[in-house]
This record gives C-alpha cells, sequence and structure tokens, in this order.
C-alpha cells in the first residue's frame, strides 16, 4: 500500500515536470491563443484618475483590430477620449503595434518597441486564461518608470478592458470597459 502511494505520487510529480517542460513551459491547459482576439471590436469604457487628480473620470469610445501579422498579430486600437468639462476638445488616439514571437515560450514582443528608455518604450504581450496582456514599461530621464497593463479579457459577451498606468508604483490612471466583436 505504502509502496503504490510513493509511486502513485512520483508519478504524480514526474508528470507535472513533464508539462513544465513542455513546449509553452508553464502555461495553464485552458490558456487559449492570441488568434482567439482576431477581429474588429467596438465598445466604452470610463478612464479614473486617483481623487486630488486634476482629470476624475472620462468617457472613452474604443476601437480595436487584432489580425495575424507574419508568425505574431498585429494590435490595432483608437481611442475617442470625451472631455470631463464643457468647452474641452474630443481627443482621439491611434496606435499599430506589431508583435512577434520572443526567445520565451508563449511570450510576443512589440517589433520596434524594445528600449525603456525610449519614448516609445519596452512592449511585450502574454496570454493569462482567457486574458491577452499587453504591458509597456517606459523609464525617463531621472529613472523614474511607468508601467502601462493592458488587459483584454474575452468573455461570453464580448470582452473586457482592464487598463492601469502606474508610476514608481502609484496608480495614476485606470480604464475599464466592454467590447462587442463587429467583425471576424
Amino acid at each position: 500500500m505504502r509502496r503504490a502511494l510513493l509511486l502513485f505520487c512520483l508519478g504524480f510529480v514526474v508528470s507535472g515536470l513533464a508539462v513544465l517542460a513542455a513546449p509553452g513551459g508553464a502555461r495553464a491547459v485552458d490558456d487559449i491563443s492570441f488568434d482567439a482576439f482576431f477581429g474588429k471590436w467596438q465598445g466604452n469604457a470610463v478612464a479614473e484618475t486617483p481623487p486630488g487628480a486634476f482629470l476624475g473620470f472620462t468617457s472613452r469610445d474604443l476601437d480595436i483590430v487584432i489580425g495575424p501579422k507574419g508568425e505574431g498579430f498585429n494590435l490595432n486600437w483608437t481611442t475617442i477620449i470625451y472631455p470631463e468639462v464643457e468647452g474641452k476638445e474630443v481627443r482621439r488616439r491611434n496606435a499599430s503595434i506589431d508583435f512577434q514571437p520572443s526567445d520565451k515560450a508563449g511570450v510576443f514582443r512589440a517589433v520596434g518597441l524594445e528600449d525603456p528608455h525610449s519614448e516609445t518604450g519596452y512592449v511585450w504581450a502574454r496570454i493569462e486564461g482567457q486574458t491577452m496582456r499587453v504591458n509597456s514599461l517606459t523609464i525617463d530621464d531621472r529613472g523614474r518608470y511607468t508601467l502601462q497593463v493592458y488587459k483584454r479579457t474575452l468573455t461570453g459577451g464580448g470582452m473586457e478592458l482592464d487598463f492601469v498606468s502606474i508610476q514608481e508604483d502609484e496608480p495614476q490612471r485606470t480604464v475599464k470597459g466592454r467590447l462587442v466583436k463587429v467583425a471576424n
């Protein structure tokens, strides 16, 4: 009985090591692939800055297009930012990033965005379960860092967006939104 239990435990450990050594490393079984995110997504979001900050709450319209690009994918998004205060102009921000596989399993690097000391920073992406996580790290001239994290999670009703911008351990802005897929 004791030997059977020992062999069972040993088999469990060996199986766990085999999973960790497999391509993709410790990637969870229920992680989905990047192509599950491919398509055109539209929705809206609300941004919030910490109490006492100038902006407060602002609403945003979101358009996101994710599609294949070489061995990786392209992430293209447009954000329309509506002012909190009447009389200010509506702002529009566009970005397009190509991601290619890195030398780390399941991690994609942004082409041309590989220097955290530049204005564009260092950007990379990975999948966690049903979430595409895109991170951007920049370091300013004084050595202070800003980390922006975009989490796009697939849900039964579409996609949820959670964004946070952190500067020197202090959250600067959060954005929460929902999008629906409008085209493949």
